[in-house]
């Protein structure tokens, strides 16, 4: 996602935020022929002292699978914080889980995580290894059977809700 950003884009400064060393170096790797224009840095995604650090204003802040990691009160402050850090215009864009409404929309998710990955493992690896290794870790969230203490997706009515409370004109 950081190297499409950073493509699409060839003037932004992209400051990637992990809390994993093996992420960070992963980052530090993959990242490397864009040089100067990256910015790698280690965060404690609850805490607030990295939004208080984050360069303002800001144009976009982009976030991958990890906003359902904080509690309802955790997204709410951390929406408040990062749209006070946003230049007039600037957007928060978030690719995240999402609780799903009704146990028949879950099983819907579920379905579709499964096929994305039954058809990523198809185009990566050639067959179904990958997608045997995704079933294995039980990484298809919506097929759960117990609450993962580490994850706390809200419903996205609730999120479109907070983020207009924080002052977000638009939230879709």
């Amino acid at each position: 996602l950081a190297r499409a950003v950073l493509d699409a884009y060839p003037h932004c400064h992209y400051h990637a935020l992990d809390g994993s060393e093996t992420m960070r170096a992963e980052l530090r790797e993959k990242l490397a022929p864009y040089g100067d224009r990256v910015t790698i840095g280690a965060f404690e995604l609850a805490e607030s002292a990295w939004r208080e650090a984050l360069p303002s204003p800001l144009r976009c802040v982009l976030s991958s699978l990890v906003v359902h990691h904080l509690t309802h009160e955790g997204k709410q402050q951390m929406f408040a914080d990062v749209a006070g850090r946003l230049e007039p215009g600037g957007a928060l864009l978030l690719a995240d889980l999402v609780a799903p409404a009704t146990d028949r929309v879950r099983l819907l998710f579920a379905d579709q995580w499964n096929t994305t990955a039954q058809v990523q493992s198809q185009v990566l690896a050639g067959g179904l290894s990958l997608y045997q290794q995704f079933q294995d870790a039980e990484w298809n969230y919506y097929e759960l059977t117990e609450e993962d203490p580490l994850d706390h997706p809200s419903p996205l009515a609730d999120q479109l809700q907070w983020l207009r409370a924080a002052g977000f004109s638009v939230a879709d």
